[in-house]
């Protein structure tokens, strides 16, 4: 084992607790900082290489919750919390590389069930690049399945509409735009 990649995911402990919701401690900056900077420290002395890649993220979106309760929006306070964090990770050695990128709610957390179908399909389709041979197709069928849906922009979940995306796509794909 040479390494690894940690999502830190914000600079924020806010952020870490109510929009990122990944359980576990919670850890302050001080405290991550002296964890990394020891995991570093122990593998030098043992002469060992040990890489750790950390992960970052800004621009989280207000989280409706489905017991109705809305958390906000990161800050640009909190955003710039985050850039600082990396800085010090860095210039402490703490980590090797650091990789920060907007937020993209991913399937499956509770930030992309408060996605509206019409948010949703936009971050599916996003890697679509408008030249591709298939592109008109599958914008089509994202035109017909938020016809068919006209609650789109609920934040509830339904999963008609996305389950009627991904059989069309299958009807006519083969399943194939999924790879």
């Amino acid at each position: 084992w040479r390494g690894t990649a940690i999502g830190l995911e914000s600079g924020s402990p806010r952020v870490r607790r109510e929009l990122v919701r990944k359980g576990g401690m919670n850890l302050t900056n001080a405290e991550i900082l002296s964890n990394l900077t020891r995991l570093k420290r122990v593998a030098r002395q043992e002469g060992v290489y040990f890489y750790i890649n950390g992960f970052l993220m800004a621009g989280f979106p207000e989280l409706r919750l489905p017991s109705g309760k809305v958390v906000p929006a990161e800050t640009a306070e909190e955003m710039e919390s985050t850039r600082v964090f990396a800085r010090e990770l860095q210039e402490a050695g703490a980590i090797d590389m650091m990789n920060l990128s907007m937020v993209i709610p991913l399937p499956g957390t509770d930030m992309w069930e408060a996605l509206s179908m019409r948010q949703k399909l936009v971050i599916l389709l996003s890697r679509v690049p408008d030249g591709h041979p298939e592109a008109p197709t599958i914008r089509g069928i994202e035109a017909r399945v938020l016809a068919e849906f006209p609650d789109e922009d609920a934040t509830r979940y339904n999963e008609q509409p996305e389950r009627r995306f991904w059989e069309e796509d299958d009807q006519i794909f083969g399943g194939a735009s999924k790879t």
